[in-house]
């Protein structure tokens, strides 16, 4: 029997709690549950458009937090095994039809959470019969937003959508009165059927084949865990964060009304007779005690200053203040705050507008974190347009083909520092075909590489990069012999012209 180690119950874990003890019974005795808890996505998307007035003066930063890195990330590109057939041709042509939508995806999933991705045909409705023939093929992305789907079953090993429910909302004129009422239509879609069902039963349900044999949705999610039922939003880290930076901003404003409002001080040693001689009954009782328009703060002016004479007066008279700001004071706060929201966003603060010079780090610096995120959620969605791109294959031509998914090139260099490098690599390559180290093609593919559009070295040289260079020696020194003919040719010629001249 292999003897069994009991943990020691007074022993404090940090990060772990005490695993369960080995058991005969099959049954699972942890207490481990799916957690059915949700993005709040109405909330999401006041914050991402600034609509939410408890967050209105920090929530600012929510839209940049999720356009950067849907702008980084791009349109993915949708490459089949099948080469050069029509199975490419559909894929960059469904591709380019799809970018929007596909970048729109992207951004409706890093903000709410999840998306669901159906594809349709585009000539679906009568209303577009004129445009289309029935010979037709083209496809579109149909997003459907979280409140409105509901996927009724999954394959429990492969996560596949077996069958899925969707909501669809429409307005369309009443038939008795022509006002414009709200429509229901539930759509069920299973690998078999489609099944149409208006809310309130206002038309009779409508039964259909799925010609498919599959269900031609995907369910993108952000950031999805294992425990979970649903994903997680790009706002939700930053949440806190724009609500205290509201708060402080909201704070910082009301005091700034309060103390930069100029105030006339006027000092008197009679303040009930001054207030008297100067303000009517009516003014007194009702506290307008106001001098063009400013707040009068009144003070009495104290013992009598002696003068140098020995006479005495009393100090009395006016003056405007005007208190300092307290923004100054708070500004350290809200960098603070800022940097955090800098840090949990994984998106560098120029992307925020640069409002608040921290430069606490670099831009190259601040741009890895961006790097990473945008190419962690870049392998998030792999799977979903690789299965949206074969199921496309399949609707269209009736071909299974996998698909696979590559990205354009990852970069956040300007014009301006790309120039710069590729000038110093192109001077160092000519530097080094100077030194007789490397050979004018060697040079030239190597350009090549970082332009497409530079020509090829297309003479016809020796095959060894040796021979290469040695040719090029010869060809040096050929040039350097004809130089130096032409100029013994010049300077004889001179001398020609000179003797004649003399002669004559």
């Amino acid at each position: 029997m292999i003897p069994i180690t009991i943990p020691d119950p007074n022993l404090e874990t940090q990060l772990r709690s005490p695993g369960s003890l080995p058991t005969f019974d099959p049954t699972f005795t942890s207490p481990y549950r799916l957690d059915t808890s949700e993005v709040d996505y109405a909330l999401a998307r006041r914050l991402y458009y600034n609509r939410d007035q408890r967050y209105k003066l920090g929530s600012g930063f929510s839209r940049p937090a999720i356009n950067v890195p849907v702008g980084f990330m791009g349109v993915p590109i949708l490459t089949a095994d099948t080469q050069g057939g029509d199975e490419q041709m559909w894929l960059d042509r469904l591709t380019a039809q799809w970018a929007s939508q596909m970048q729109k995806a992207h951004k409706m999933c890093l903000r709410d959470g999840e998306v669901l991705v159906k594809l349709r045909p585009m000539n679906r409705s009568g209303a577009y019969a004129a445009l289309y023939t029935p010979d037709d093929k083209d496809l579109e992305l149909a997003l459907i937003p979280t409140e409105a789907f509901e996927i009724i079953s999954k394959d429990e090993d492969l996560d596949a959508i077996e069958a899925v429910k969707i909501k669809h909302v429409f307005m369309r004129p009443d038939g008795s009165t022509g006002e414009l009422v709200e429509v229901i239509l539930y759509e069920t879609i299973t690998a078999d059927k489609i099944i149409l069902k208006y809310e309130n039963d206002e038309e009779p349900p409508r039964d259909m084949d799925n010609p498919l044999g599959f269900v031609p949705a995907v369910h993108l999610q952000n950031e999805d865990e294992i425990g979970e039922l649903h994903a997680s939003s790009d706002l939700e880290p930053i949440e806190p964060y724009m609500k205290f930076y509201n708060d402080v901003m909201l704070h910082a404003g009301s005091s700034s009304e309060l103390h930069s409002t100029a105030k006339l001080i006027i000092r008197a040693r009679d303040v009930t007779r001054f207030i008297n001689n100067n303000f009517s009954d009516a003014e007194i009782l009702e506290g307008r005690l106001r001098f063009k328009n400013k707040d009068v703060l009144f003070f009495e002016s104290g013992d009598p200053d002696i003068m140098a004479t020995g006479s005495s007066i009393y100090s009395e008279g006016a003056e405007i203040i005007q208190a300092r700001a307290p923004l100054g004071d708070t500004t350290t706060l809200l960098e603070f705050i800022f940097l955090n929201i800098v840090d949990a966003s994984e998106v560098p603060e120029w992307a925020f507008g640069g409002a608040i010079a921290s430069s606490k780090a670099s831009v190259g610096e601040q741009g890895s974190p961006l790097v990473h995120k945008t190419k962690r959620k870049r392998t998030m969605t792999e799977s979903v347009w690789s299965l949206i791109g074969r199921m496309a294959l399949k609707s269209i031509l009736n071909k299974r083909e996998r698909v696979t998914v590559t990205w354009d090139e990852l970069a956040l260099r300007d014009l301006k520092t790309e120039g710069e490098a590729f000038r110093n690599f192109a001077e160092s390559l000519i530097a080094l075909n100077d030194g007789q180290m490397v050979s004018k093609h060697t040079a030239n593919n190597v350009l090549m590489k970082l332009i497409k559009e530079i020509d090829p070295y297309d003479l016809d040289e020796s095959p060894t990069e040796s021979d290469r260079i040695e040719d090029e020696v010869k060809e040096k020194m050929a040039q350097a012999e004809a130089l130096m003919k032409d100029e013994q040719e010049e300077f004889e010629d001179e001398d020609r012209e000179t003797g004649l001249t003399a002669a004559g």
